[in-house]
This record gives structure tokens, sequence and C-alpha cells, in this order.
């Protein structure tokens, strides 16, 4: 798709400037930056890079904070009281729970009290009573409670880091490969206009020997002048472009122990014939829908409406009344003996029994509907970005073939100028043509350079777009 070998060895300086070729002389031992050794750089050690490698770890830190809540706890107190030389009590108690999945506690506890004035219900044996038993919510909180609902959202939150993590790392190379192609087109493009210049300098010394030598008019030199003082102003600008695009590229380098890098002055960007501009395969229907599936952009909202589920079911469970029963087994040691073990008495226990039910219900009933409206407007914010990323993968599809077709014709149109620039030239050699003629195809030509470097170096973005939509943008490096 670019000059072929008769262009890029033409006869006169001309054929020098060509905007797909560029000459190595100008960079010495040049070393070639590619788009994939220059994304794997980005992916390395970007800050970006490794920030959203983060976000998987905070999600694993917030499941493991989720099942501290089903940690055994072991709990204990001691009081004593004397006044007057009296004691009027001392009491000590330890207990220790483990919380299950299902809502029931696991309870084991000791108690020892005695003293003077303390509650004969609170009395125990000298020894001391150990407690076992059980407690249950059997209506509220029998099919969720806190602690399952903290877990199951700890864990959507996980699937949801993943999911962060990916669309950080999509945009990032979205962004990365908008710096380089930039960078990449300003460089040929200055490439252009350094050729442009040494042409129009070398023909303004050409028509200067002719107009001294009686063979060219005075305003032939004036002409030649102002076509190099044109091409003085475009370079200029072209290098302040580079300029600017070389800077805004470097902030994408990083080196491993996260200081900025720089490009070496030697650096440059691959020729623009290897490039590879191999085509791209749309997936199908079918292919299409599988991996919009995975799109992270889709998988947030979808863990979005997780979480409202969750929460719409946790309010629901507050519908219910609030009964928590608990049973404890009681038993003391045979005797006093150190070596005396605790026997089980299954004719000693201690039962509690527990009831709280709002009569209207209004703070349950007001959050269950604000949940539920939540997650209606939840699934239709995940109807609208799927339709949102179906027309952004389809307007880039369009974009890259669209692109390609430019780029095609543009590559041919750039052939014909060239051998209209070529003909106009050997005419102006031979007295058939003026120099606002030669000037005037140079100029169609370096219009048609320039235009072919945007489309060559627009193709491989289009792409990068595309695979940005597809959310695909990092799986390749």
């Amino acid at each position: 798709m670019m000059p072929n070998a008769a262009i890029r060895s033409g006869l006169f300086l001309i054929w020098a400037f060509i905007a797909c070729t560029f000459s190595w002389g100008q960079v010495a031992n040049p070393a070639v930056l590619g788009e994939a050794a220059f994304i794997r750089l980005v992916m390395e050690s970007h800050p970006g890079s490794i920030r959203a490698e983060l976000q998987p770890k905070i999600g694993e830190s917030m499941v493991q904070a989720a099942r501290g809540a089903f940690d055994p706890s072991l709990m204990g107190t001691y009081q004593q009281k004397e006044w007057a030389g009296k004691e009027y009590y001392q009491t000590l108690e330890a207990t220790m729970q483990v919380p299950t999945w299902w809502g029931i506690k696991a309870l084991a506890g000791y108690v020892q009290a005695d003293g003077v004035y303390l509650d004969p219900s609170s009395s125990t044996p000298a020894e001391g009573l150990a407690a076992m038993g059980l407690e249950w919510t059997p209506l509220r909180g029998l099919m969720i409670d806190k602690r399952r609902a903290g877990l199951m959202k700890a864990k959507v939150y996980a699937g949801a880091t993943m999911a962060e993590r990916r669309a950080q790392l999509n945009d990032l190379v979205l962004q990365a490969s908008e710096a380089y192609w930039e960078w990449v087109r300003s460089w040929h493009a200055k490439q252009v206009y350094d050729s442009a210049l040494v042409l129009a300098q070398t023909r303004y010394e050409a028509v200067l020997a002719g107009w001294r030598g009686g063979a060219r008019a005075a305003i032939d030199t004036t002409e030649a002048a102002i076509q190099v003082q044109s091409r003085q102003a475009d370079l200029t600008f072209a290098d302040f472009k580079l300029l600017k695009a070389k800077v805004l590229l470097e902030t994408f380098l990083w080196t491993p122990d996260q200081r900025p890098l720089e490009l070496k002055p030697q650096t440059v960007p691959p020729q623009l014939e290897e490039l590879g501009m191999t085509p791209v395969r749309f997936p199908s229907a079918t292919q299409l829908d599988s991996l919009l599936e995975t799109h992270p952009d889709l998988l947030l909202a979808a863990y979005k409406m997780d979480l409202l589920e969750i929460e719409r079911r946790a309010m629901a469970e507050q519908l219910k009344p609030d009964l928590s029963i608990k049973y404890q087994w009681l038993s003391s040691p045979q005797s006093m003996d150190p070596g005396s073990v605790y026997g089980p008495n299954w004719e000693n226990y201690k039962v509690s029994a527990g009831l709280n039910f709002p009569i209207f219900l209004r703070e349950a009933r007001g959050q269950l509907a604000q949940t539920k409206l939540n997650l209606q407007a939840a699934s239709l914010s995940l109807e609208e970005k799927k339709r949102q990323v179906t027309a952004k993968v389809t307007a880039f599809q369009a974009g890259y073939v669209a692109t390609s077709d430019r780029l095609r014709i543009t590559t041919q149109l750039q052939d014909n100028m060239l051998l209209l620039a070529r003909a106009e030239n050997s005419r102006f050699q031979l007295g058939e043509s003026s120099l606002f003629l030669v000037n005037a195809r140079e100029q169609n030509l370096i219009k048609t350079q320039l235009e072919c470097i945007d489309l060559a170096t627009s193709l491989p973005l289009e792409r990068a777009k595309y695979r940005w939509s597809l959310g695909l943008g990092s799986t390749d490096y």
C-alpha cells in the first residue's frame, strides 16, 4: 500500500520527500520503537497499569474483612464490689461465640458468681457453671442476615474489581495508542517537510544561478524564494508538533522503579510500509454477543445489579418478625476435686426468647421500595449501556473499514500526483513549463503525502479504538 520501487528511486530530488518513506541518514544507528513494544512498556511500568493491578488485591481484602464477621469471638467480664468492709459480690463470666452461615450461633461459656448481696438468680455453685448452647433467629435472618449479606457483597465487589482492572487497562491502552500514533504521524510529517524544504532550497539555488546566467527571469527567483520561506514556516510548525507529540508520548514511559523515562534521540518510529496493515477480522453476531458478555463496562453494570439484589433480599427480611431463641445446657464439676470434669446434665438448662416487630413496618417497607426502584433503574442502565457499547463497536468497525478504503484510494492518488509532478518537472527543465506550475504540482503532492501519512497512522489507531470498544484493548500485550 506504500509507494512502489519506481517512485522511491525517482530521478529528481522531489522523490526524496515521499511521505511513506524517510531517510535513515538523519539518525545514526536508529532504534525503532514499535507499537507492541511501546504498549508492553506501558503495561509493565506505567503508574496507571500498576494502579489497576491493585484492584484485585483490594477485592481480596474486602472479602477477607467480610469473612471476619464469621470469626469466633471471646468475651469476658469481671466485676467486684466492696463497701464498708463487706464484699457485696464478685462475678466472672467468659463466653465464646461461633457464628455460622445458617444464622445460628454456637455458644460456650463459664460463669462464677458469689457474694452477700448477689442477686439469687445470678448465684452459681462455688466451682462455677459451664454453659453450652445455640442462639437462632428462625424468622428474620433465616434466609439472609447482615453477616451473609456482607460476605456476598464483598464477593461481588471482588468480581467488580477484576472488571474495573480490565476497564482501567483498556482505557490506558487506548490513551497510549493515541499518543503513540500521533508521534508516528508527526515524525513522518516532519520528514516530508524536511525533504520539501531541501528541494525548495535546491531549486532556488538553481533558479538563482539561471538568472545570473541570463536564462531565468528575476521574478522566478522571487517566486523560488517565497517557496523556501513558506516551507521553512511549515517545517517550524512541524517541529513544534513533533516535540509536542514526543512529550505526550513520554508521559506513558516509566522505568520499573517508577521514574519518568525519556526517548533517546536516536529513537524513531517504524517506516509506514512496516506497520503491517493486517485486516481486522470482525466477529460474527454470535461471537460479538459472547464478547459483550465479558465487556468490563457491562460487567460493572451487572455487578451493580447483583449488589442491589442482595440489598433487596436483605430488606425483604426486615418485613419478618425479629424472633430470637437462645438455649443453653448448664453443667458443673462432679466435685471440688481439681481433676473433676464438667459432666453433661441435660436436666439443667437456661432458655430465653425475644420478639421485636414494628407494627407499621414503614421503615422496612420504604427501604425495600427504594431498593426495588434502584434495581429497576440499574436494569435500565444496563440495557442502555449494552446499546451504547454495541453502537460504539459498530461505529469503530465502520471507521476502520472506511479508513482502510481511503488509505488505498489515497495511496493510488499519491502515485498519480507523483507522476504529474515528475512530468511537470521534466517540462520545466525543457523550458515548456513555469516555476508556478511546478510549485503547484509539488504542493498538491505534499498535501497528498501528508494525507497518506494521516490515514496510514489512523488505520492502526482505528483498530485500537475498535478493540477498546470490545473491551479487548489490553489482551494483546
